[in-house]
């Protein structure tokens, strides 16, 4: 896995977070009811995110999930990714823990996006529901016009930041 490091960690402002759960309210309209967004400045060595399950988010942060979870190890290895939650064969009892702890927190079926260019990495997951296992095939690939948007707007409060 590439590891990178990170200096400072700096979060969003809360005006910038409601901004992210206007984006999540919308995305409710096709089924989608989690979503992660982090960016990282690798020349600043700066990152910062956004979780909109709370609870996931302190479970995720104080065990240290990051450095367990299959998600951020593709895609930082990948730098640009595509990967569907539910294709993912876990490889470690870790990976699956973390996966499980999803699960339990009623985010599943979900798919995580993201993108290195220039100096910017970027990581978007969208999840729904552990009852909807049509999310990606069904919802979010007849919604793409709403999910581009979405990616859009998500950059735009990226830029506040950085």
């Amino acid at each position: 896995m590439n590891t990178y490091q990170v200096d400072e960690i700096i979060p969003f402002s809360e005006d910038i977070q409601m901004s992210f759960y206007k984006i999540l309210r919308a995305l409710g309209n096709i089924n989608c009811n989690y979503l992660s967004y982090t960016v990282e400045d690798r020349d600043l060595k700066k990152r910062t995110s956004f979780f909109s399950h709370l609870e996931w988010n302190k479970l995720f942060k104080d065990n240290n999930f990051r450095d367990s979870c299959q998600l951020s190890e593709l895609c930082q290895d990948q730098g640009t990714a595509t990967i569907i939650w539910n294709a993912l064969s876990h490889n470690t009892r870790s990976n699956k823990m973390v996966m499980d702890a999803r699960y339990d927190h009623d985010i599943a079926n979900g798919i995580t996006l993201s993108y290195q260019y220039e100096n910017l990495y970027e990581m978007i997951a969208f999840g729904s529901r552990t009852n909807n296992p049509k999310f990606v095939s069904h919802d979010f690939q007849r919604n793409i016009e709403l999910i581009n948007q979405s990616l859009l707007d998500l950059r735009a409060l990226s830029r506040l930041v950085f």
